[in-house]
C-alpha cells in the first residue's frame, strides 16, 4: 500500500530507537519516522533483515532522516544495554523509544509450561521493561522523552492459543500507563497503539503453514474486521509518527486503536 501522506521534517533530528524494527510492523514504523526526519536506530536478531532495512532507508526510501541497525536480542539484557549505550555514544541522547519487538509463539493456558511462558515474557515484557528502564534515565535528565508501545487487540483477553502473548501485552499496557502517570510531570509521555490484524510477511507465513494463502487472509479479514480489510505496517507507522510529533505534545497515557474496529 505504501506510506500514507507524510510530513518531511516534522520529526527532524529526533533520535528514536525502534525495537524489532528490521521487519514487519517495526519496519513500517522505522521507515515512517525516517521519512519525517528522525534518526532511527532499529534493533533485532536478524542481521540480514536489519542490514537490508538500514540500506533501504538510507539509500532507496528518499527519507530526510537516517537509519542504523544494531543487532540486539530482546531476551538479552546485555544486548539491550549495549544497544542503548551505542545510541547514546553515537547521538548523545535518546528522544524516543518504540517498544515493538515481540514473539507470538502459541500455546493455550492449558498447554503452556512455566519454561515456555518465561521465554515469551522475557522477550515481550522483560525486554521492553529493560529498554524503558535504560532510556528513562537520559530522558529524565533532559526533561523530555516519548515512549510508544505497540499493543494488540489481544491485550485485554486474547485468543485461547495466544495466551502467553496476550498476557505479555496486557502487562505492557500496564507498563505504559505506569510510566505516563508517574513520570509525566518530568516531561515523559507514554502512549499505546493497539494494532489488530496487520498484513506482514510473518503473518502471511503463519497462515500459509496452515494451508491458507494470501487471498484467504484478505477474504477472512473482510468478514471479521468491521472496516473490511487488514491494516498495514505503514498505517501503524503513521500513527506512531504522529505521537512523536509536536502535534501530540498534550497526548499521554492514551490508548489509540489502529485496528479497523476489530475486537478479540
Amino acid at each position: 500500500m505504501g506510506h500514507p501522506a507524510f510530513y518531511p521534517g516534522r520529526l527532524a533530528d529526533q533520535v528514536i530507537l525502534v525495537t524489532g524494527g528490521q521487519k514487519g510492523i517495526g519496519r513500517g514504523v522505522a521507515e515512517r519516522l525516517a521519512l519525517e526526519g528522525a534518526h532511527v536506530i532499529v534493533t533485532g536478531r536478524d542481521e540480514r533483515a536489519g542490514r537490508e532495512t538500514e540500506t533501504y532507508i538510507r539509500e532507496s526510501l528518499g527519507a530526510s532522516g537516517s537509519c542504523d541497525f544494531v543487532r540486539a536480542d530482546n531476551a538479552s539484557p546485555d544486548d539491550i544495554a549495549k544497544a542503548v549505550q551505542g545510541v547514546l555514544d553515537l547521538h548523545g541522547r535518546i528522544d524516543g523509544l518504540v517498544n515493538n519487538a515481540a514473539t507470538m509463539r502459541r500455546e493455550t493456558i492449558l498447554t503452556t509450561t512455566p519454561e515456555f511462558l518465561e521465554q515469551v515474557l522475557r522477550i515481550n515484557l522483560v525486554g521492553a521493561v529493560e529498554y524503558c528502564r535504560l532510556v528513562l534515565e537520559p530522558m529524565l535528565a533532559s526533561g523530555a522523552g516519548r515512549i510508544v508501545t505497540i499493543g494488540s487487540t489481544h491485550a485485554k483477553s486474547g485468543l485461547a492459543e495466544l495466551f502467553p502473548y496476550s498476557l505479555s501485552k496486557g502487562a505492557l499496557l500496564t507498563l505504559t500507563h505506569h510510566i505516563a502517570r508517574n513520570y509525566g510531570s518530568r516531561g515523559i509521555r507514554a502512549n499505546w497503539v493497539t494494532v489488530g490484524w496487520v498484513k506482514t510477511p510473518g503473518e502471511i507465513d503463519v497462515w500459509a503453514r496452515n494451508g491458507n494463502d494470501e487471498e484467504w487472509i484478505e477474504t477472512k479479514a473482510a468478514e471479521v474486521v468491521p472496516l473490511g480489510r487488514l491494516q498495514t505496517p505503514e498505517e501503524i507507522g503513521a500513527t506512531v509518527a504522529f505521537l512523536f510529533s509536536p502535534d501530540a505534545d498534550q497526548i499521554t497515557d492514551t490508548e489509540i486503536e489502529v485496528a479497523g474496529g476489530l475486537r478479540v
